[in-house]
């Protein structure tokens, strides 16, 4: 009905229709491939809108979500909040998420044309967007946010930052899964080169129960640089190397990597020396 609509110049009609329309199609899988919805966009919706709207159009098209104070982080405005105020009220498919009008979304067939167009007119500037929003998520303690955007703009020094800076967070919440995961986004080089990452890998394959995976990365990590002295470093792959032995039933294994690691396990890291007393302890439960 919206095309029908649409050839016969009733524009407003058509874009009532689609937008009622819109909800129900992207349930069934209706993408932004298809041409004839592509074309109504871009030619009624977006090349419609002042300058400016254009510009912050696109530019947010890569935000997931979207409030007032994050858009002015990505597009260096200090309105945001007001402009998304006025596209919901003009219909411009931006969907609020709360009551206080705080979070949007755009729909995601919009979201997608937008992104497309941003690609063709100004591939160069993406990035650094993604950068901006990774800033502005890291700052206000979204770490799942702040990733996302450092790893959508590839921007591999900040990633492994947030990771660094994070893994105990993932680590004490039992997020095992979700830390590999961000990790196997970023380059497996670029991992390897950060000796402690690489051990905060190995604890979580561990939990994981992927036993066979955590030899290769700790390997990783001795030949990687080394981010504190090499005593403690070698002390926390000894706890590793005996934990992995305690899972896999080798308690003396375990007791004798252990005697290794007690006495050079940094004083400052008692989560590390919890885990070790606790593998200790295990292990001598197991021999009786």
């Amino acid at each position: 009905r919206a095309l029908v609509h649409y050839r016969r110049g009733q524009r407003q009609e058509a874009l009532s229709d689609l937008q009622a329309a819109l909800t129900t199609t992207l349930r069934e899988g209706f993408g932004g491939s298809h041409r004839a919805v592509v074309d109504y966009l871009v030619d009624e919706v977006l090349s419609r809108q002042p300058e400016d709207v254009q510009q912050f159009l696109l530019e947010t098209a890569l935000l997931e979500r979207l409030s007032g104070p994050l858009c002015d982080a990505v597009t260096g405005r200090c309105d945001s909040q007001v402009l998304l105020e006025r596209l919901e009220r003009a219909n411009l498919f931006l969907v609020p998420l709360d009551q206080e009008r705080q979070w949007y979304r755009y729909h995601h067939l919009f979201a997608s044309v937008l992104r497309g167009r941003m690609r063709h007119a100004a591939p160069g500037r993406i990035a650094g967007l993604h950068e901006r929003a990774a800033i502005w998520y890291e700052a206000h303690g979204f770490v799942h946010g702040a990733l996302r955007h450092a790893v959508a703009g590839q921007h591999w020094a900040h990633a492994v930052q947030l990771l660094n800076d994070a893994a105990r967070y993932f680590l004490m919440r039992g997020e095992f899964a979700s830390f590999v995961g961000w990790l196997d986004r970023l380059p497996v080089e670029v991992v390897r080169a950060h000796s402690r990452l690489c051990r905060k890998r190995c604890w979580a394959l561990i939990y994981l129960g992927r036993l066979d995976e955590v030899e290769e990365w700790l390997r990783a990590a001795e030949c990687g640089p080394w981010e504190q002295t090499p005593r403690p470093i070698s002390a926390e792959t000894a706890s590793l190397r005996a934990s992995v032995a305690r899972h896999r039933g080798e308690a003396q294994r375990a007791i004798a990597l252990i005697a290794t690691a007690l006495p050079d396990l940094p004083d400052d890291d008692p989560v590390l020396h919890g885990v070790v007393h606790i593998t200790l302890a295990v292990a001598h439960a197991m021999t009786g």
